[in-house]
C-alpha cells in the first residue's frame, strides 16, 4: 500500500495478480506489455516492481506515487471469498473498496535475501552454538524468492536447525558454577522467591 502515509509499506499479497488482478498507469495502460507481454501480471515479483517503479519514475504514476492494482472487473462474491483479508485491509485502511475501485500499490522491501553463512546440514555458523535460517541466513533462494517458498524455507532448515541444536545441548556438560549454584543453601531460593525471614531460617535450619 502507498496511501494513507500511515500504512505505506503494508503488503498487498501476490494473490491479487494471482486470481486475475491487472495494473495500470496513471493513464489506464496496462503497462505490463512493455516489461512482460507473455506473462503480464503474472510475471515474476523482481520484473514486476521494476515495472511499476519506471512507470512512476517515467511520471505515470498514481496520485500518491505508486501503480493502480485493479480487480474490480470480477464479481463483487468472488473478490469477497479470494481475497477476504485484501477486501478488509483496504475498506479499514484506504476506505477503498476494491470490488469497485483500483489499489495503489508500490514495491516495498519485506524479505531479505542473503545474510549469515550456515553449514546447509545443520544450519550451524561459523560461532559454535549459534544456528540461523530463513532470512537471518544466506538461502536458497538466489536472487528472487518465489511466492510461497518462505515457508517451505523454515520448515525444511528450522528443523534441521532444530535438531543440531538440540544435539549440541546434549553434548555440553553443566557449568561447574552453574552446578555450584544449585548445590547452594535452600535459604538463598527462598530470598529470591521472597519469601518470609521466619520462612528462609526454618529452610535454612532443615
Amino acid at each position: 500500500m502507498v496511501w494513507p502515509s500511515s500504512v505505506r509499506g503494508l503488503l498487498v499479497t501476490e494473490a491479487v495478480r494471482g486470481e486475475g488482478g491487472i495494473l495500470l498507469n496513471a493513464k489506464g495502460e496496462r503497462f505490463m506489455e512493455r516489461y512482460d507481454p507473455a506473462r503480464m501480471e503474472l510475471s515474476t515479483r523482481d520484473v514486476i516492481a521494476r515495472a511499476i517503479y519506471s512507470e512512476v519514475n517515467e511520471g505515470r504514476g498514481s496520485p500518491h506515487g505508486g501503480a493502480y492494482l485493479s480487480i474490480a472487473h470480477k464479481p463483487a462474491r468472488f473478490i469477497r471469498a479470494k481475497l477476504p483479508s485484501m477486501y478488509q485491509q483496504f475498506i479499514s485502511f484506504a476506505g477503498v473498496d476494491i470490488t469497485r475501485e483500483a489499489m495503489e500499490v508500490f514495491p516495498t522491501t519485506h524479505y531479505a535475501m542473503g545474510g549469515i553463512r550456515v553449514e546447509p546440514a545443520s544450519c550451524q555458523t561459523a560461532i559454535p552454538g549459534l544456528f540461523a535460517v530463513g532470512e537471518a541466513a544466506a538461502g536458497l533462494h538466489g536472487a528472487n524468492r518465489l511466492g510461497g517458498n518462505s515457508l517451505s524455507d523454515l520448515l525444511v532448515f528450522g528443523r534441521r536447525a532444530g535438531e543440531a541444536a538440540g544435539e549440541r545441548a546434549r553434548q555440553i556438560s553443566p557449568h561447574a558454577s552453574v552446578r555450584r549454584r544449585h548445590r547452594g543453601s535452600r535459604a538463598g531460593a527462598a530470598c529470591a522467591l521472597g519469601a518470609p525471614k521466619w520462612r528462609i531460617a526454618r529452610i535454612a535450619n532443615g
